[in-house]
């Protein structure tokens, strides 16, 4: 239909050129950026990513910027301990000069001028060494903490609190091996207990022969503490009872016990409670029918070994040989006749026993007494008579004896128990007093006598302070040491930070640019097809506006 009121084709054309003129400003804007996303409306997830990847990358970026600074800031602490080692160096090299014999007292005086120079070369060094205005080796930076990530909390911190300075170096722990002090006037057994005198009588009572009661300890003075033959420690008090019941049975068979005081505790093998085998044993048949009887007991025996054997008598029932078999597995074989017993390897109560027709039942002596009477004797084989403390060099302690030989930490340590008798330290002439609770009080205020001095109280004026000297430097040098070392650790972690985080912001950047720059190939092509399609769409348009004025010839 043919109108002029509506120009439809018009309107067609107008909208695509409107179309084709976007997209040709799209491309424009694109080309002349370089960006694919100028703007949320180009792509507002993409805008969103790239925007997070940027914040990673400054961070990654400003981080290595930070990591070099610390290099740099190490770098300066270490050539100022650099030129504080060569300080040190050169007074520990005249410290060994004037310990040498061969100098006079006037040659060790000019030798201590160049060293007290050196010494406030080492105070210059320690307060002149700065970076970006902050004092590196006086320990007033403290733990300094480097921001090296690009996120909280990834940082790195490094320790510069130690003061290099001359009143601060040279202290410390005594060397290794070297005598602190010696603790002398001492009576002790080699396991490091003390050997107490005295008497004390072990009275062993029992309620059957084979089966004693008690134990009781009676006599001697103060508490007392036995120790058997196996090495047992046994703690009562100057009387009671020892054993009892079952155990007491069982103590029966212990070969020896000694008596010591308190405070270190217990030592000398001394005395003896004898093995009182007095319990006569029950016994079965193997062959045959009898009954054996007791008639006798021995009651009380003294010493180590009860008064008295054991006998059995056996009449034959004319039934031929009989065979006997103890509880502890003897066995015995005979005719009739009267026989010796051996029970438990000794001899046991004198017994009568009579072989008769019927079973042979169990034997159960009547109740014994036996006291064994026990004299302690103190015998102190390899006697402790001094102990040596010596530093570790780590600020803790190693024993020896008067001898030289090593004793073991606990062992001494049981030395300043309570109740111990005093004695005194020969070298540092300290006193380790009575009832002192450990050994760190005393080996304490010996390290603090024996402690080295400072680089800054170094005098080589006399050989012996020479020697001292020679100490304190070398402990300087491992402070100096030990710091150089944490700052070359720490420099090398900065190198190493800051090229692993420049090798992620380039690979975060790498992302970065897939997301939002522009395909330069791909936005001419569409800048030409935009402008081709302007073009035509232009001349299209003007045909389409012409349309009209051909219905005018309809009216001609």
């Amino acid at each position: 239909m043919l109108g002029i009121n509506s120009n439809i084709n018009s309107l067609v054309a107008q909208q695509n050129l409107t179309g084709s003129g976007s997209a040709l400003s799209q491309a424009i804007t694109r080309l002349s950026s370089g960006k694919r996303i100028n703007s949320a409306a180009d792509d507002a997830a993409g805008l969103a990513i790239s925007n997070i990847m940027q914040t990673q990358i400054n961070g990654l970026n400003q981080g290595v910027s930070n990591s070099n600074d610390g290099v740099s800031m190490v770098q300066t602490a270490s050539s100022g301990l650099s030129s504080l080692t060569s300080s040190l160096q050169r007074i520990r090299q005249l410290a060994t000069q004037a310990s040498n014999g061969s100098m006079t007292s006037s040659d060790r005086a000019a030798l201590q001028q160049e060293v007290s120079q050196q010494i406030q070369e080492v105070n210059r060094i320690a307060s002149q060494t700065t970076y970006n205005g902050m004092n590196v080796l006086n320990g007033s930076l403290g733990t300094v903490s480097f921001q090296v990530g690009a996120n909280v909390g990834q940082t790195i911190t490094l320790n510069l609190s130690q003061n290099m300075s001359a009143s601060s170096l040279g202290t410390g722990a005594p060397q290794a091996g070297q005598t602190l002090g010696t603790y002398t006037g001492l009576a002790l057994n080699t396991d490091g207990t003390k050997a107490v005198a005295g008497t004390a009588t072990a009275s062993i009572t029992g309620a059957s022969s084979t089966n004693a009661s008690s134990i009781t300890v009676t006599g001697g003075v103060g508490a007392a503490t036995f120790k058997d033959n196996n090495g047992t420690y046994y703690a009562q008090d100057t009387t009671g009872a020892w054993y009892s019941g079952a155990n007491a049975a069982a103590a029966t068979t212990k070969a020896a016990a000694a008596v010591a005081g308190t405070g270190l505790g217990t030592t000398a093998d001394a005395g003896t409670i004898a093995a009182l085998n007095q319990a006569a044993q029950s016994v079965t048949t193997t062959a045959g029918t009898a009954t054996v009887a007791i008639n006798a007991a021995n009651n009380t025996g003294t010493g180590a070994t009860p008064a008295g054997t054991t006998s059995v008598t056996a009449t034959d029932n004319g039934k031929g040989t009989q065979t006997y078999v103890d509880n502890q597995g003897n066995t015995y074989t005979d005719n009739a006749g009267t026989w010796k017993v051996s029970v438990n390897g000794g001899a046991a109560t004198a017994l009568d026993a009579v072989k008769d027709a019927g079973t042979i039942t169990a034997l159960n002596a009547a109740s014994t007494t036996a006291t064994a009477n026990v004299t302690s004797t103190v015998t102190t084989p390899a006697a402790i008579t001094s102990i040596n403390v010596l530093s570790d060099g780590k600020g803790g302690f190693t024993f020896t004896d008067q001898n030289n030989q090593a004793l073991a930490t606990n062992t001494v340590s049981s030395l300043f128990g309570a109740n111990t008798a005093q004695g005194q330290l020969a070298t540092g002439g300290l006193d380790a007093v009575a009832n002192a609770t450990t050994d760190a009080t005393v080996t304490s205020q010996i390290n603090a006598l024996n402690k080295p001095s400072t680089v800054a109280n170094i005098d080589i004026s006399t050989a012996q302070g020479a020697s001292m000297a020679m100490e304190s430097i070398d402990n300087a040098l491992s402070d100096v040491n030990n710091l150089q070392a944490t700052l070359g650790a720490a420099q090398n972690r900065f190198t190493a930070i800051a090229s692993t985080q420049q090798a992620q912001s380039t690979d975060l950047s790498n992302a970065q640019s897939n997301i939002t720059d522009a395909n330069f190939a791909s936005e001419t092509a569409n800048l030409s097809k935009a402008q081709v399609l302007q073009q035509a769409g232009i001349s299209v348009l003007a045909q389409a506006n012409s349309q009209p004025q051909q219905i005018l010839k309809l009216l001609q």
